[in-house]
């Protein structure tokens, strides 16, 4: 066994690229084998194509299935700002929910939401419960959720709503 002379058991360094982004990397020391790591920029490596358009003379449930088929695929929209900063989650009952990207357009603002069961017993998601009456389209990936299992779910609302 190798004697390790640092008193901490993790490293901290920071890489910065040719664009001049910083990025810090923290490290797990373990064992007695060197580990390489490589790091890709994915957006560079697998760059997504053009925004996908929602037709502006569609109508206004269309266009709200347009956008939660887009939130699904995780692609951008074109007229839609989308902000992927992840909420702090909160706790309604036995739920768990966590706002984990929303996308903005001055009509409507499309949700992206981790649903946990932290309750004891199953539990069926209902459209109502998780979004109310304004919303315009609400679309849940697993309405059945067991205890201790995630769902996604996406809803689409009027801006401002």
């Amino acid at each position: 066994m190798i004697a390790w002379p640092y008193s901490k058991r993790k490293i901290s360094f920071f890489g910065t690229t040719r664009r001049g982004f910083v990025y810090k990397f923290d490290c797990e020391v373990s064992g007695e084998a060197a580990l390489q790591v490589f790091i890709a920029n994915a957006d560079l490596e697998n760059p997504q194509g053009a925004p996908q358009s929602i037709e502006a003379s569609a109508t206004l449930d269309d266009r709200a299935v347009s956008l939660v088929r887009a939130m699904f695929e995780q692609r951008r929209v074109a007229g839609f700002e989308i902000s992927d900063a992840a909420r702090a989650p909160v706790n309604v009952g036995d739920l768990k929910v966590q706002l984990v990207s929303e996308y903005r357009s001055p009509a409507m603002t499309g949700k992206v939401l981790r649903i946990e069961n932290n309750g004891s017993e199953p539990m069926t998601l209902k459209e109502e419960i998780i979004a109310g009456d304004g919303a315009i389209a609400v679309s849940i990936s697993n309405p059945n959720l067991a205890s201790g299992q995630a769902t996604a779910a996406y809803v689409v609302v009027p801006s401002g709503g």
